[in-house]
Order: structure tokens, then C-alpha cells, then sequence
């Protein structure tokens, strides 16, 4: 899996979507979030409006 691969690597990334609906955006986040914990991942990026393009966020 290539998230796996990113993991050993300890490369960054972002939980994003490809919605279509609105009420469907977040739609298995929270799974998203599990996953990269059992993983290994400590933290993911969010894009921000102002200031550096990214930001790195705990996922505690």
C-alpha cells in the first residue's frame, strides 16, 4: 500500500477529498485518521489561507 511505503519513508501528507456533494466532505476522515495512527503517523498537513501553504497538525 503506498501509504505504508510513505510511512517508512516519514514523509508527510494530507488528508484530502474528492467530494462532490457537500454533506459527503468529511466522509470516512475519521477512518483516514485511524489508519495513519496504526501506521505510525504523528501528524498530517492542512492547507491554511494565510501565511506558510501548510501546517502540521497532531493527530492526537
Amino acid at each position: 500500500m503506498l501509504v505504508q511505503k510513505l510511512a517508512e519513508l516519514k514523509a508527510p501528507v494530507i488528508i484530502t477529498s474528492d467530494c462532490h456533494v457537500a454533506d459527503q466532505l468529511d466522509f470516512q476522515f475519521d477512518r483516514a485518521v485511524e489508519l495513519l495512527r496504526e501506521l505510525g503517523f504523528k501528524s498530517v498537513l492542512r492547507l491554511q489561507g494565510k501565511g506558510p501553504l501548510f501546517e502540521e497538525c497532531p493527530l492526537d
